[in-house]
């Protein structure tokens, strides 16, 4: 079990370090390890979850969503869990925001606004905000405006609110080229001065 969680961990590092097949292959067989060790399923989820990101970011989306399905199935319903349902939400909801079938968007919507509810009740203002910026991303690309400002709106407010400023930053460029994009010229450029 130990060389097990040490794997984990390693393959945790590689995907921060951007070794991100390295991390797959070893997410993979920690996986198998611990399901032949008949592991605790909470770790079972738990690698499941974090493996997924780094699926995600080698761009088999395929191999996230079932990672995060696996993990969503322990998660649910778990109340000793509820930050890490609420995660694993947000996660598949991310994948199927981008999806070109417009059903899997409107599950990707409604995963999302219930990841956001939990979020909120339990007080995770940094996911919280993350969740409004991928709305407002999301009703950008379908030429949604006025929801895009609304949710980008929010996730600046929380942003701020946490102290994140990274994420104030990026918010604020955000709001800047929407505003650009629709020909509003003048907050943009107030948008881009406070960014600096």
């Amino acid at each position: 079990m130990q060389h097990s969680m040490v794997n984990y961990l390693t393959a945790i590092s590689y995907e921060s370090l951007g070794y991100i097949d390295e991390s797959c292959t070893l997410f993979d067989e920690t996986i198998q390890q611990f399901k032949a060790l008949d592991a605790d399923p909470s770790i079972v989820a738990g690698t499941s979850l974090e493996a997924g990101k780094a699926f995600y970011s080698k761009g088999d989306r395929e191999r996230a969503c079932q990672l995060w399905e696996q993990a969503l199935s322990y998660y649910e319903g778990n109340d000793d869990d509820i930050e890490h349902y609420a995660r694993t939400k947000a996660n598949l909801a991310s994948v199927l925001l981008n999806d070109p079938d417009e059903n899997r968007q409107k599950e990707g919507i409604k995963l999302i606004e219930e990841s956001s509810n939990i979020k909120s009740q339990i007080g995770d203002l940094d996911g919280l905000a993350t969740n409004y910026c991928n709305l407002g991303l999301y009703y950008w690309r379908t030429n949604n405006f006025e929801k895009a400002i609304a949710y980008l709106r929010r996730d600046l407010y929380l942003s701020k609110k946490v102290g994140n400023f990274r994420s104030v930053a990026t918010t604020l460029v955000n709001l800047s080229q929407l505003y650009a994009s629709m020909n509003q010229f003048s907050p943009a450029r107030d948008l881009l001065r406070e960014t600096k």
